[in-house]
């Protein structure tokens, strides 16, 4: 139906010379991620796409002052440097 956004994302998801990439992440109560806004995240480049708050419960494009609560899924679009650096970020100490 909307050939062109199906052939972009297949591009962007699948060849190493373009850096757009969509992640799934779980705020974790007490993480770097909980109590942080949708804004928060903009600010460093971060798309959230929706956040997943159960099965079949989404928030699409969800606004600027929402604020992101441990138990929630976001499904984010960043480039693939940014969200490598988020995962970083977020990774427990070891």
């Amino acid at each position: 139906m909307r050939p062109a956004v199906s052939d972009y994302i297949d591009a962007a998801l699948s060849r190493a010379h373009l850096s757009f990439s969509i992640e799934e992440y779980r705020v974790v109560a007490g993480g770097p991620l909980d109590g942080m806004t949708v804004g928060d995240l903009l600010a460093r480049g971060i798309f959230t796409l929706a956040v997943v708050r159960g099965p079949g419960e989404y928030d699409a494009h969800p606004p600027s002052e929402r604020r992101l609560q441990a138990g929630e899924e976001l499904i984010l679009s960043a480039g693939r440097d940014t969200l490598r650096s988020l995962v970083e970020e977020h990774r427990p100490a070891t």
